[in-house]
């Protein structure tokens, strides 16, 4: 029996699933099964993360750590030692141990090579794997449910068994109001904007995360000279990184909390995070404890918070460690947190909830700091307004007035609203109500299985999703560790269902 699967997306979702699926099959099974990847980009692997970009974009994860495989913990740096002839000529100057923290184009070579090995670990297992590379613009089920058939950019029709949407992170859609040439809907590629952007512009960078710091770093290391402002609605920034190991957590673990527990509340939450402080600090005597407050104290000057925390990066810090651990754990946590905690988590808390787990690496707190310090940048915190005025000039409101700029770049991350993406693939599917909105972002899917929900809640048996566009479903979908996790669970769905139907037929 013959099994067609398209995955729409060829970044990490995508190489976690193809390589979970090829461990589960049978190499000696006689079926082939066709799996065929649509990517709209001209890389695959690297994904919209890890793309060909500016050098100056680093991981905010250790070398050591890092990899795309379940089962192969420092795959990447092992990757880096095999293969330094092909990057070195690129990063001469770039020394590496297991606590760098490397480029992020030099991981997007990393997953490319992890791409080509996927392949050819699947046609020893007779799973062929093909590339498209067209964008995926619509899906429609059969009547019957037995297949899909996908629709691309380029009017093109295929047919599949089962179809996984993998597509990564959004960008704000360039269609989304204010509509400018001056106006950047997303920071990536960070090359690019560096190209578009005039040297000596007046820069508002709307957001201050990860890709809010890429913007900036990106820019001023590429020769920008006019000022920027990064404007961050919650008040707050990432915390830098310490210097701390990884850490198992007793309390914070999914055997504890699921032996103890049928739903959770945010205190719950709390005293299980304090219990877990109070033990790793008991098994690490020697060092110093910090006093948490959450939510973080509003930021007032961003240079002496990025001092204060860089000194306290220079050791462990042991709550990073904990928080880190919950990786394994966050989506059992936000399937049984009640409801009304979960909405008040995300109106009041996720940003603050942000700031601390998505931490920086000292280096580019360091210079951040400088820039501030140069009086380059500056850090306004609270709402925002974007005018646009009718001589196509444009300008920002904040608690501090109104400042006229000469360009605007979006970094907000994924919108959680589907509506205000780019995805007119997600767009068409929920205008169709093959899909529905999840209240909390991204698209409804079954917890268990990644099946697609409908508008009428029907569990789909063909459609499925992972990474980014279920983040409403499972709260937090963007390390990879995580994205590795679901892609592996939902592969194991998938397959599971293969053999149910190849069964009967092998009986026979």
């Amino acid at each position: 029996m013959n099994s067609t699967l398209a995955i729409i997306g060829g970044g990490a979702s995508s190489i976690a699933f193809i390589d979970a699926f090829i461990e589960k099959h049978q190499s000696n099974s006689p079926d082939l099964i066709k799996i065929t990847v649509f990517e709209k980009s001209k890389d695959l692997g690297p994904g919209n993360a890890y793309q060909g970009d500016a050098q100056s974009n680093l991981l905010n994860t250790k070398a050591g750590y890092i990899t795309v495989f379940k089962d192969k913990p420092g795959d990447f740096f092992e990757w880096l030692n095999l293969y330094r002839y092909r990057w070195q000529p690129l990063y001469p100057n770039l020394e590496i141990s297991e606590h760098t923290y490397a480029p992020r184009p030099l991981f997007g070579m990393y997953m490319a090579n992890a791409f080509d090995r996927i392949v050819k670990k699947a046609f020893m297992k007779n799973i062929i794997v093909k590339v498209i590379r067209s964008e995926v613009i619509q899906l429609k089920e059969r009547a019957d449910q037995l297949s899909v058939t996908l629709k691309t950019a380029t009017q093109k029709n295929y047919e599949f068994d089962s179809v996984v949407i993998a597509c990564g992170t959004l960008s704000k859609s360039p269609f989304s109001p204010p509509i400018s040439s001056k106006v950047h809907h997303t920071p990536y590629p960070i090359s690019t904007l560096c190209n578009t952007v005039e040297k000596d512009d007046n820069v508002a960078i709307i957001g201050a995360r990860l890709s809010a710091i890429d913007a900036v770093v990106g820019l001023i290391e590429n020769g920008h000279t006019g000022k920027i402002t990064l404007y961050s609605r919650s008040h707050l920034f990432p915390f830098v990184r310490g210097t701390q190991g990884r850490y198992k957590n007793t309390f914070l673990s999914a055997k504890y909390i699921s032996e103890r527990y049928t739903s959770l509340t945010l205190a719950d939450l709390a005293e299980l995070f304090n219990k877990e402080i109070n033990l790793y600090h008991q098994t690490h005597p020697d060092e110093s404890k910090e006093n948490i407050v959450f939510p973080p104290p509003p930021i007032k000057d961003l240079s002496e918070f990025l001092s204060t925390e860089m000194n306290k990066a220079n050791m462990n810090r042991g709550w990073q460690a904990v928080l880190y651990d919950t990786n394994a754990i966050l989506a059992l946590v936000w399937e049984m947190l009640v409801i009304e905690d979960k909405e008040l988590f995300i109106t009041s808390m996720m940003s603050a909830a942000m700031s601390m787990r998505v931490s920086i690496p000292r280096e580019n707190a360091l210079k951040i700091k400088s820039y501030l310090d140069n009086g380059q940048l500056e850090y306004i915190g609270g709402e925002t307004q974007i005018n646009t005025c009718s001589d196509n000039t444009l300008s920002v409101t904040s608690p501090e007035g109104t400042s006229a700029v000469d360009s605007i770049i979006y970094a907000v991350g994924s919108p959680r609203d589907i509506y205000l993406s780019d995805s007119e693939l997600l767009r068409h599917m929920v205008d169709s109500g093959l899909a529905k909105p999840h209240k909390f972002g991204g698209i409804d899917v079954c917890t268990e299985t990644y099946a697609l929900l409908s508008k009428d809640e029907v569990i789909s048996p063909s459609v499925y999703a992972i990474g980014e566009v279920t983040h409403g479903c499972f709260l937090f979908t963007s390390a990879l560790d995580i994205i590795v996790r679901h892609a592996n669970n939902c592969a194991q769905t998938i397959h599971s269902k293969l053999i149910k139907q190849v069964a009967p037929l092998l009986e026979a």
